[in-house]
C-alpha cells in the first residue's frame, strides 16, 4: 500500500470516528468563546482589535482578562462563521426562557455549530495524516541511527513519499552525498511497496529483504501510532467542543491549530537539516520558524514546538553519520550549524514571549483562578502542594492508557488532595515518573554530550532508547510542561483536551512498543519459534481490541457532547464532587424548570467548595423563578461580593424590585430595598442608591406619612454622599467597582456636593409631609421654599430629576389650581422630554398669574365694590408664604411662564417648525401682563413696552398681534 492510500485512509478514519458529533450543539465554553465573542460574530471588529483581544474577546490588559492569547484561533473561528454564512443561510437565534432571570439558555445569536464542528473533524483528519508522516520520519531516523554505523552500503528508508533526501541517511559531503540523492529514488519506491513485499524463496532472508520488510515495519509502525491518535477518546474534548476542548468540543480548535503548525513546523525543521548546505536549508528553517510562531499563537503550548525542535537536532540530526566511532572532517561544520540552528529556536522563544508580554501589558500568567478550578496552590502544605500535582500528572497518563472514564470538568474536589506520603495514590505518581525515569537513564544523555566534545559518532546500541527519549521528552512532556502546575499554576487541574498534543508522543511511544512485539521477522529471516509466533498474534489481537475500544469510547463520547445536559450529565458519573458539575447540573435542571432539583445540586456545590460563590447567585435566581421572593432576595445579595456573578445578581435584584414596585406602586419598600442595594460597598452606585431612597421617602411620607422609613432612607443617602465626597481623589483599586459603577449617575461627572444639598432639601419637605401631611400649610411652605431656593438646581436630570417630579407631581395633583405648582411642573415636564406637556401647564400658569394681575388691577380701580369683570378666583399664597401673592410676583411669575413658552418654540423644542404663531400669542400675553403690571405698581418707566414691541416687530408674521397690542397701549397710556 503507498503512503498516500495510508494517509488517505488515516484521514476517512479520523473523519467517521468523529461523524457522530457533527450533530452536536454548542457546549460549555462554546457560550463564551464563540457566541459570547464579539471578535468572532461582529463584522465591525477588525484584525487589530482581535490582536489586542485575548481569547475571550476581552481586552488582554484588563485584569479580568484570561492571558490566554490566541489570535490565530479567532481568526479561524471568524473565518469558519463567515464562510458558513455565505454557503448556507443563517439559523434563526434561539430564544432564552423569559422565565429565566439570567439566559441560562444557550442564545445562539444566529450561529449554526455544525460547520464549526464540521472544521474540527476535518482538520482532527489532517493532524492525523501530519502524526503518520512525522512518526515515519522519526522512526526512519532510528532506524539509520541503529544500523548506519554498522553498515557503510545501507541505504535508509524515505519517510513519505515524493522526498528526494531523506533523514535516515547519513549527511555526508561530496562524492558520498551524490550517491545519496542517486539512491533516493530507489529507496522511496521501495518503501511505497513495503506493505506488501513480493518475494521469492531466492530472495527471502536476504539482507535486501531484511531492508524491505524492516522498511515495511517502519509504515505500519507510523500508521499504527496515527490511527491511535485519530481515534484516541481523550480527543473528544478537543473536537467536540469547538472553543476550549479538543475535538468535538469547538473551543478545541485551539489544539488543533497548535497542532498543525506544531508538527508542519518538526517536518520542516527536518528537512532543513537534511539539506544543510544546500539551496532548501534556510528556506525550509524559516518556514520552521514560522509554523513554531503561529503554532503558539493559536495556542500557547505550541511555542514548546522550539524546544522539541532543538532536542531533535541535538539527540540525531547533528552528528556525522560515520561509522565506529571515526571522527569525520564534516562534524565541525554539522556542530556549528546545529550551534546555530538552536540559537535561532530559542530567539524564536524569547522573541515570543516578549510579544506577548508586550500585548498583555506585562502580565503574562492569569491569576484570577479560585480554589474550585484549581486548588493545588490553595493547598496548606509544600508537601501536599507536591504530593497532589504529581499525582496530577499521573491522572494525565492514566487518561492515556485508559480512557473510559472522562469528563468535561475535573474542578475541586473531582481529585482530592494527596495530604500524606502513605496515600495509595502515590503508587500510580510512583509508576509514572519510574518509567519517565527510566527512559531517560537508558537514552544515557550524558553520553550525547560526551560524543558531541568528543567528536565521536553516537553509540548505535542506544538508538531505541534515545528514540524513545525524544519522543517521551520531546512529544509528551514539552508539550505538556506549561500546563503541569510545575513552573507557574494554570486555571485548571485537569483538562483533557490539554492531552492532545502530548499523546502524539504517547501514541507513537505505544506504536513502537506494540510493533516490538509483533515483529514477524528473526534474525537472518528464519520462521518464528512457537513462543514468538504466540507473541506477535497475541500483540496482533491487542493492537486490534485496542483500537475497537478507542473506536467504540470515542463514538460514545461523542453522544456526551451532543447537548450540555448530556455533557453534565456524563460529567456526574466520573466528577460527582465537583462543585462545578453540580453547578452546571444545577443550571441544566433549571432549563427544564426542575427547580427543587438546580437547587439541590447548587446547594451541594457549595458544600463542596463554601468559598465558591458562583452558587449563591444561582440558588437565588432559581428561588426566584419558585416563587420564592423572600428567601430569594437575601441570596441574591450575597453574591453581590461575588465577581463572577455580581453583575448578573445586581441585574436580578433589579428586575424583582422592578416586580415588586409594578405590583404594588405605592410601597416604598420596594424602593428602599433596591437603594440599599446600590450602597452596598461592592456595588457603590451611590447616585443611583439616592435616587431609589429619595423615592421611597416621597412615597412613605404621601402615602403613609412614615417619618421613620423618610429618616432612615434619606439619612442612608446622606451618610453615602458624604462618603463619595471624601473618597474623591482617592484610587479605587477594587476591578469590582470598575465592574458595576460605570453606569452610576454619579460617574458622568455629577458634582455630589450639589446633590447632597437638593438632597437634603427635598428631605425637609418629606419631613413636612410626613408630619403635618401634604396639604397642610406647613407642607406647602416647605416645598415653596424648595422651589424657590433649590429648583433651578435640582431640577436638572443630573441631580435626580425624578425625585424632583415625584415630589412636584404629588403636590401638583393635589392642588391643581396652585399656579406656583403648575409653573414648576411645566419646566420639570420640559426637562424630562415632553415639550407639549410642559407648554400646557405653562399655558395655565400664565394665565392663572395674568389673571390675578387682573383681580389687583380691578381692586386697584374700583377699591369699594366688586367688578363683574376680574375672576373669582383666590389669591394664592406668595412665594415667601407670608400673605397672599403679591402684584410684583405675579407680574414676574407671568412673565417667566410666557418667555419660557416662547424660547421653546424659537428653539423648536417641541419638534416642529413654524411655530411662529404661538410665539405671537404668547409675546402678546407678555405685553398684556407687562401693562396690567405696569398700571398696578404705577410705574414711570417705560422702557418695557420698547422690549415688549421689539419681539412683536422682529417676527414679520406677528404683525396683528403688534398692531392690536399698540391699539391696547395707546388706550391705557395716552400719554
Amino acid at each position: 500500500m503507498r503512503n498516500s492510500s495510508v494517509q488517505l485512509c488515516l484521514f476517512v478514519a479520523s473523519v467517521l470516528v468523529y461523524w457522530n458529533a457533527l450533530s452536536a450543539d454548542f457546549a460549555f465554553d462554546d457560550a463564551f468563546a464563540i457566541l459570547g465573542n464579539k471578535d468572532v460574530t461582529d463584522d465591525s471588529q477588525t484584525i487589530w482589535s482581535i490582536l489586542k483581544h485575548d481569547f475571550w474577546g476581552q481586552d488582554i490588559r484588563s485584569q479580568q482578562s484570561h492571558k490566554s492569547y490566541r489570535p490565530i484561533t479567532v481568526i479561524a473561528f471568524r473565518w469558519v462563521w463567515k464562510c458558513w454564512r455565505m454557503a448556507a443561510p443563517t439559523t434563526d437565534a434561539v430564544k432564552p426562557d423569559g422565565g429565566n432571570l439570567n439566559p441560562d439558555a444557550l442564545d445562539r445569536r444566529g450561529l449554526d455549530p455544525f460547520p464549526f464542528h464540521l472544521a474540527n473533524v476535518v482538520l482532527h483528519g489532517l493532524v492525523s495524516v501530519l502524526v503518520f508522516r512525522l512518526s515515519l520520519k522519526l522512526s526512519g531516523l532510528r532506524e539509520a541511527h541503529s544500523r548506519c554505523f554498522t553498515e557503510r552500503d545501507a541505504t535508509y528508508p524515505a519517510s513519505h513519499q515524493n522526498e528526494t533526501s531523506d533523514a535516515a541517511t547519513t549527511l555526508k559531503s561530496g562524492r558520498e552525498s551524490q550517491l545519496r540523492h542517486r539512491s533516493g529514488a530507489k529507496v522511496e519506491k521501495q518503501i511505497e511497496g513495503s506493505a506488501k513485499p513480493k518475494q521469492d524463496a531466492a530472495t527471502k532472508g536476504s539482507p535486501r529483504h531484511n531492508k524491505t520488510a524492516s522498511q515495511g515495519s517502519l509504515v505500519q509502525e507510523a500508521a499504527l501510532s496515527a490511527i491511535m491518535f485519530s481515534l484516541h477518546p481523550v480527543h473528544t474534548e478537543a473536537i467536540a467542543n469547538d472553543s476550549a476542548q479538543a475535538v468535538t468540543g469547538l473551543v478545541g480548535l485551539a489544539e488543533i491549530l497548535c497542532a498543525i503548525f506544531g508538527l508542519t513546523g518538526l517536518l520542516f525543521y527536518i528537512r532543513a537539516a537534511e539539506n544543510r548546505g544546500g539551496s532548501g536549508h534556510f528556506r525550509f528553517l524559516f518556514l520552521a520558524v514560522m509554523c513554531s510562531m503561529l503554532a503558539a499563537l493559536s495556542k500557547e503550548i505550541g511555542i514548546t514546538v522550539v524546544g522539541s525542535m532543538a532536542l531533535l537536532d541535538v539527540v540525531y540530526l547533528s552528528f556525522n553519520r560515520s561509522g565506529g566511532g571515526v571522527k569525520k572532517p564534516g562534524f565541525t561544520r554539522n556542530r556549528i550549524g546545529m550551534i546555530f540552528r538552536v540559537i535561532l529556536l530559542g530567539s524564536t522563544g524569547v522573541a515570543y514571549v516578549m510579544l506577548r508580554s508586550w500585548v498583555s501589558g506585562g502580565h503574562q500568567i492569569v491569576n484570577i483562578y479560585r480554589k474550585v478550578e484549581n486548588p493545588i496552590p490553595f493547598a496548606e502544605s509544600m508537601l501536599v502542594r507536591v504530593l497532589t500535582t504529581l499525582h496530577v500528572h499521573a491522572r494525565y497518563a492514566w487518561l492515556l492508557i485508559y480512557p473510559m472514564h472522562l469528563s468535561a470538568d475535573w474542578s475541586y474536589a473531582c481529585i482530592p488532595y494527596v495530604e500524606t506520603v502513605g496515600d495509595f495514590r502515590n503508587l500510580l505518581t510512583a509508576g509514572l515518573y519510574a518509567v519517565l525515569l527510566y527512559v531517560v537513564l537508558a537514552a544515557k544523555p550524558w553520553k550525547i554530550v560526551w560524543e558531541f566534545l568528543t567528536k565521536l559518532s553516537p553509540d548505535p546500541s542506544l538508538a531505541g532508547a534515545r528514540w524513545r527519549f525524544l519522543v517521551m521528552i520531546g512529544l509528551m512532556v514539552g508539550p505538556f510542561f506549561p500546563a503541569s502546575n510545575v513552573l507557574f499554576y494554570v486555571g485548571t487541574v485537569i483538562g483533557e483536551r490539554l492531552l492532545y498534543f502530548p499523546s502524539i508522543g504517547f501514541c507513537m511511544l505505544a506504536a513502537q512498543a506494540f510493533m516490538h512485539k509483533s515483529d514477524g521477522q528473526s534474525s537472518g529471516g528464519r520462521n518464528l519459534d512457537p513462543a514468538r509466533r504466540v507473541t506477535k498474534y497475541l500483540s496482533v489481537i491487542g493492537i486490534a481490541s485496542l483500537l475497537a475500544f478507542y473506536s467504540w469510547r470515542t463514538i460514545e463520547r461523542n453522544r456526551d457532547w451532543k447537548d450540555e445536559e448530556a455533557l453534565f450529565l456524563a460529567a456526574q458519573k466520573v466528577c460527582s464532587n465537583s462543585a462545578k458539575v453540580r453547578l452546571n447540573s444545577g443550571i441544566v435542571e433549571r432549563r427544564h424548570g426542575n427547580w427543587e432539583a438546580a437547587l439541590d445540586h447548587f446547594n451541594t456545590a457549595m458544600e463542596i467548595e463554601p468559598s465558591y460563590c458562583d452558587p449563591i447567585y444561582w440558588i437565588g435566581s432559581t428561588l426566584v423563578n419558585a416563587k420564592k421572593i423572600d428567601k430569594a432576595i437575601p441570596e441574591l445579595k450575597k453574591a453581590l461580593p461575588c465577581v463572577h456573578v455580581a453583575r448578573h445578581a445586581l441585574e436580578a435584584l433589579n428586575k424583582v424590585y422592578v416586580a415588586l414596585t409594578e405590583a404594588q406602586p405605592d410601597n416604598p419598600m420596594a424602593a428602599l430595598g433596591w437603594g440599599e442595594v446600590l450602597l452596598d460597598p461592592t456595588v457603590n452606585r451611590t447616585g443611583d442608591a439616592c435616587v431609589a431612597l429619595e423615592q421611597a421617602s416621597i412615597l412613605a411620607a404621601f402615602n403613609f406619612r412614615s417619618r421613620q422609613v423618610v429618616n432612615a432612607a434619606t439619612q442612608h443617602c446622606i451618610q453615602a454622599l458624604q462618603q463619595h465626597i471624601a473618597d474623591l481623589g482617592k484610587k479605587k483599586s477594587s476591578p469590582m467597582l470598575r465592574l458595576v459603577q460605570d453606569n452610576d449617575l454619579l460617574s458622568s461627572g455629577i458634582d455630589p456636593r450639589k446633590l447632597l444639598k437638593c438632597v437634603k432639601g427635598r428631605r425637609k419637605v418629606a419631613f413636612a409631609v410626613a408630619e403635618h401631611g401634604h396639604q397642610s400649610e406647613a407642607a406647602k411652605r416647605s416645598v415653596y421654599k424648595y422651589i424657590k431656593e433649590m429648583a433651578n438646581a435640582c431640577r436638572g436630570s443630573e441631580m435626580g430629576t425624578n425625585v424632583h417630579q415625584l415630589l412636584i407631581v404629588r403636590f401638583q395633583n393635589a392642588d391643581s389650581e396652585d399656579p406656583w405648582l403648575q409653573l414648576e411642573w411645566g419646566k420639570v415636564v420640559i426637562q424630562s422630554g415632553q415639550p407639549a406637556t410642559g407648554k400646557k401647564h405653562l399655558e395655565v400658569a400664565g394665565m392663572m398669574f395674568s389673571s390675578y394681575l387682573s383681580t389687583f388691577l380691578a381692586r386697584q380701580q374700583n377699591p369699594t365694590e366688586e367688578t363683574q369683570q376680574s375672576p373669582q378666583r383666590p389669591l394664592p399664597m406668595s412665594m415667601q408664604f407670608e400673605g397672599p401673592i403679591t402684584p410684583r410676583e405675579a407680574l414676574e411669575a407671568g412673565v417667566e411662564s410666557l418667555e419660557v413658552l416662547v424660547d421653546l418654540e424659537d428653539a423648536g423644542g417641541d419638534g416642529r417648525k413654524g411655530g411662529t404663531a404661538e410665539v405671537c400669542y404668547y409675546l402678546s400675553h407678555v405685553c398684556d401682563i407687562r401693562m396690567k403690571g405696569t398700571l398696578i405698581l404705577n410705574q414711570k418707566d417705560k422702557r418695557w413696552m420698547d422690549r415688549c414691541l421689539e419681539g412683536l416687530r422682529d417676527r414679520p408674521r406677528c404683525s396683528s398681534e403688534l398692531s392690536q397690542t399698540i391699539k391696547i397701549l395707546k388706550s391705557r397710556f395716552p400719554e
